[in-house]
């Protein structure tokens, strides 16, 4: 009868549902499993470099554009202080403010204990270049209120360039919308150390808390500093 037909209608439609659940389920799940693979892998290859001194193997030339001045800058210019380097796009919904706040945090905590005998820079690179121009990552930037917080963009050639040194993962993400300039970036979430001579010195992931980062980055300067009085007096 029709309730027989309607009740093998709704049936199908639930199975198809279900199918449709799981399909999705599915898809998110290799998603994420895809994206916690890079990252241990990565975390891994950055943790054998800084263990095995290796860091010469992490990092090296680039030019980017400065957003506070729009003119080219290199990596030679910012030696002579410590980066706190994060990358990451104004656009990003959630991480990369909280993240920067964490950065801009561990930098203001490094100068008070430390004074004026040294310089500690948060920057920040754009893994977004095609929408974080140098007035769109300037006015993001002011919103952080620390002065010396750099901000870096440059073409996508430079971008991927200075990403690919630093073993730096940026994709844009399959899920986005198709709208041209409404999309996600799926992105490492590091903070990497730079040294005064422009070495990578040490890395930390999202799972690491503030109090942690700004112990472990101190103790990273004090032993430069020995090591640079050890190196000068013998």
């Amino acid at each position: 009868g029709s309730g027989g037909d309607g009740g093998s209608k709704w049936q199908r439609f639930g199975a198809l549902g279900g199918v449709a659940a799981i399909g999705i389920y599915t898809y998110y799940w290799l998603t994420w499993a895809e994206r916690r693979r890079r990252q241990q892998q990565q975390r891994r290859l950055l943790g054998e470099e800084s263990d095995a001194n290796a860091a010469s193997a992490v990092g090296g030339k680039y030019t980017l554009v400065d957003v506070a001045t729009g003119t080219p800058i290199t990596e030679r210019e910012l030696q002579g202080r410590w980066l706190l380097m994060y990358f990451g796009y104004t656009f990003c919904p959630e991480i990369c403010p909280r993240e920067l706040k964490r950065v801009v945090s561990v930098a203001r905590r490094l100068e008070a204990r430390f004074g004026t005998a040294h310089q500690f820079l948060p920057t920040f690179i754009t893994v977004d270049p095609h929408r974080d121009s140098v007035s769109q990552m300037r006015e993001y930037l002011a919103e952080f209120g620390h002065a010396d917080l750099i901000g870096l963009t440059g073409t996508p050639e430079q971008i991927r360039n200075v990403a690919n040194r630093h073993r730096i993962y940026a994709h844009r993400s399959d899920s986005s919308s198709p709208g041209a300039d409404d999309y996600l970036i799926d992105h490492s979430m590091l903070v990497l150390l730079i040294n005064p001579q422009g070495r990578f010195t040490a890395f930390y992931d999202n799972h690491r808390s503030t109090d942690d980062i700004f112990d472990d980055v101190a103790q990273h300067v004090v032993d430069y500093e020995r090591r640079l009085a050890s190196s000068s007096s013998s």
